[in-house]
């Protein structure tokens, strides 16, 4: 699998530089995505919509044409962007679109303020509804969004374990237990019926993602070995060649620790890797100061700044 819409120079980054990429700078001048820098308006708005049925997004022609309530740039099909959460260093923040193109910044979604530790997720066609679980504490949410990035309702379910990600696969919401022994957690579409577990294993399991097609669940081990991709099919069976390690030229940097991984609707797989140090519990960790495009064939983009980011999630409206 190839890095689809990005040309990166043979799939390898400069990982070893300590500025790779685009600077995620806030009002401060610093690489701080506490700092709400947006650049410019909201263009979600219903009398954007172009006229006709829905068709995939233009990106350029001033209307929404895929009727998702955002139009051109503003759009995740035209510009990459993902959900991001409060890093360890802010007590309360809002959910956040982080947008990864030329001039990468952030935009409230939500304006409910959240604590440290929530983990979200957003695709509307899957429902209509976010939904966020919080690794420090037993909360599963269903989000309701507000218009234009307003203050949502919420509705907090809880279950007998803590969720440390969540993502959408083959019509459910997965919720991970982080283990050992790490579980998958399988819900209907209304966050709080629940069909059925996955066993990950002796593990510890730190996120989850799809591409649509397969199921791909970060975990490492209990004595401190690099992380790991386990691959999981349409039916939720592992996919032979699983696991897949952690690209190679993230090895060499000393970035053996994945703590989370999102998809972008433009095709493109972004993870946070760090130095674990060999902690075990990923929650003691501070969190990446860069963003990294990869693929699971092994390449690699070019880092983006991110000052301190916790988690990330998919935002597919």
């Amino acid at each position: 699998m190839g890095l689809a819409g990005l040309a990166f120079g043979g799939c390898r980054a400069q990982v070893d530089t300590p500025d790779g990429g685009a600077d995620l700078a806030g009002a401060d001048g610093g690489d701080d995505l506490g700092i709400d820098d947006d650049g410019g308006f909201d263009l979600a708005s219903s009398d954007l919509a172009c006229s006709g049925p829905s068709v995939p997004e233009i990106c350029n022609n001033g209307c929404d044409d895929d009727h998702n309530g955002y139009a051109d740039a503003d759009d995740p099909a035209c510009t990459p962007q993902l959900l991001v959460v409060p890093g360890t260093t802010t007590a309360s923040a809002p959910l956040q679109r982080l947008f990864l193109g030329s001039t990468p910044h952030l935009v409230t979604l939500d304006g409910n303020l959240m604590a440290d530790g929530y983990f979200a997720e957003y695709q509307r066609a899957f429902a209509p509804t976010a939904f966020l679980t919080r690794e420090s504490s037993m909360v599963l949410r269903t989000l309701t969004l507000a218009p234009g990035g307003g203050t949502g309702t919420f509705t907090d379910y809880a279950p007998t374990y803590r969720g440390r990600d969540v993502c959408v696969f083959n019509g459910e919401l997965l919720v991970v237990e982080r283990g050992p022994p790490g579980v998958l957690h399988r819900f209907k579409p209304d966050g709080t019926t629940e069909l059925g577990v996955v066993s990950l294993g002796a593990v510890l399991a730190t996120s989850c993602a799809s591409d649509g097609k397969l199921l791909y669940v970060a975990v490492h081990d209990t004595i401190g070995s690099p992380s790991q991709f386990l691959v999981f099919d349409q039916t939720l069976a592992p996919v032979a060649g699983s696991p897949v390690a952690i690209p190679g030229d993230l090895l060499t940097n000393g970035l053996d620790r994945c703590l989370d991984i999102a998809f972008s609707q433009t095709g493109v797989f972004y993870g946070l890797f760090v130095a674990s140090g060999g902690v075990l519990n990923d929650a003691a960790l501070p969190g990446a100061s860069q963003i990294y495009p990869f693929a699971f064939d092994g390449g690699v983009g070019a880092p983006i700044d991110a000052g301190l980011v916790r988690a990330i999630g998919e935002f597919i409206p």
